[in-house]
């Protein structure tokens, strides 16, 4: 794939890319401007300005992950083919990577007819796309005092982590679908215990929270417990991030990202006075994945070993205590277990409504595995069940698993099921996250007693 070289452009055009660029997201014109100037990697380039109609698309590598942005001055849907053959490309550059594509929000018809050329996938269930607004308070217009004597502020404490996560899961209810951190609280700890985090008392009991970006200069996330908001608190809280951020003199401005559909923030952050910046679209790329129904006679030592994977990650809590090349060993000498599990698969895959399917990306890289009979014959109740679901480690945090997931739904819904089960092991906290985030909850619950050491 040809590079485009910095020397291509003149300043007046590249001074409009960053203008145009910051449309998206302030951040991103400055970003350019280092991969112009040679300062910075990127993947490709490309400035538009047909009939005086101004446009970027603009790709680069970030933390391994695949960014790429596009807008125009004016919206321009007759670009749909040609940029969706510059997204293709650069996805194939990069198998494997998760990748994102951020659009200027006033470009409308052109990212509606961008849908129509390429598949992306929802970043959250029953949502296509992820919409913000960036609000920005730059140094020289911050005048606002962050002593509220009312409050007492903390910095991050473990044994209150429990605490943190209900007021962020009942003040988050503009979330779509409702936010769930108790459900990912290992991993909400350890992103916690990495961040500029900061809690807020009064007479002892938590107000709210915030912590800043990896970048220091984002606020990430702000959030005041339903039973005291309109209070005044959200903005002693806010001035507190505003100047934690300010404190730091290589700082110009600290920012936030607001969803469009949290109309309350919207206002809250207009009337603080913080000043609005980018305006952008976000959607995930579909990377390529093509579904092949299992063969057994080439497929077989593949599933099996995935299967004992899962196993592992889903088993009872002693059993776990092996390490996983011990489990497997005695998990493959078991020649009726491995049966069982042959036998169930084979009969499933005699119903044509069974997804029973190797996971693949257009270059032949194996991504993952999904095995999703359906059960019940009477039309009044018939119900899909998530046997097995695995995503290759080289595929995920892409949004991967939460596409197998909502194509197996609509997989099942297309056959008459009413119903989808998925089940989980106690100890997979990551399952039992996404499980929640999609939508799922627990119908049933298996209790188990070890009743010996000699298990």
């Amino acid at each position: 794939m040809d590079v485009i070289k910095t020397a291509q452009y003149d300043e007046d055009q590249i001074a409009n890319a960053v203008e145009l660029l910051n449309k998206i997201r302030t951040d991103e014109g400055e970003v350019f401007t280092e991969c112009v100037c040679g300062e910075r990697k990127y993947s490709v380039i490309k400035l538009f300005n047909e009939d005086g109609n101004a446009g970027i698309f603009f790709s680069l590598l970030y933390y391994g992950s695949l960014r790429m942005f596009i807008a125009f001055e004016e919206d321009a849907e007759e670009y749909a083919h040609e940029l969706s053959e510059l997204i293709r490309l650069t996805a194939k550059k990069y198998p494997g990577c998760s990748s994102r594509v951020y659009f200027k929000e006033e470009n409308k018809k052109l990212i509606e007819s961008l849908r129509a050329e390429i598949t992306f996938l929802p970043p959250y269930p029953n949502r296509w796309h992820y919409t913000s607004q960036e609000f920005l308070m730059d140094r020289n217009n911050f005048n606002r005092s962050a002593d509220d004597k009312r409050l007492e502020v903390r910095t991050y404490d473990d044994e209150r982590l429990d605490d943190y996560l209900s007021l962020l899961d009942g003040a988050m209810t503009f979330a779509s679908p409702l936010s769930n951190f108790r459900g990912d609280r290992e991993q909400m700890r350890n992103e916690l215990t990495k961040k500029v985090f900061r809690s807020f008392y009064r007479e002892g009991r938590l107000v709210g929270v915030y912590w800043l970006d990896n970048d220091h200069y984002t606020i990430e996330v702000l959030a005041v417990s339903p039973e005291h908001q309109r209070r005044g608190y959200g903005g002693a809280m806010l001035s507190h991030a505003i100047e934690t951020v300010l404190n730091d003199p290589k700082q110009r401005a600290a920012k936030l990202y607001c969803v469009d559909w949290n109309a309350n923030g919207l206002n809250f952050y207009k009337k603080f006075g913080m000043i609005a910046g980018g305006h952008m679209v976000m959607m995930v790329l579909d990377p390529y994945l093509r579904h092949i129904k299992i063969d057994l006679a080439a497929d077989l030592d593949y599933v099996l070993e995935r299967h004992c994977r899962i196993n592992y990650e889903c088993d009872t809590p002693w059993a776990r205590e092996l390490p996983y090349e011990r489990y497997r060993a005695d998990w493959f000498a078991n020649a009726g277990q491995r049966e069982e599990f042959l036998s169930a698969l084979r009969e499933s895959m005699n119903d044509a409504r069974t997804i029973a399917e190797i996971i693949r990306t257009e270059s032949g890289e194996t991504a993952g595995y999904l095995w999703v009979p359906c059960h019940g014959e009477d039309e009044r109740f018939i119900w899909a069940e998530v046997q097995d679901l695995y995503v290759e480690e080289a595929h995920r945090r892409g949004g991967v698993a939460a596409y197998l997931m909502e194509y197996a739904e609509k997989s099942a819904w297309d056959n008459g099921a009413k119903v989808i089960r998925s089940g989980t092991g106690c100890e997979n906290v990551k399952s039992q996250g996404l499980h929640r985030k999609l939508g799922y909850y627990q119908y049933r619950m298996e209790y188990e007693k070890v009743l010996g050491e000699d298990v």
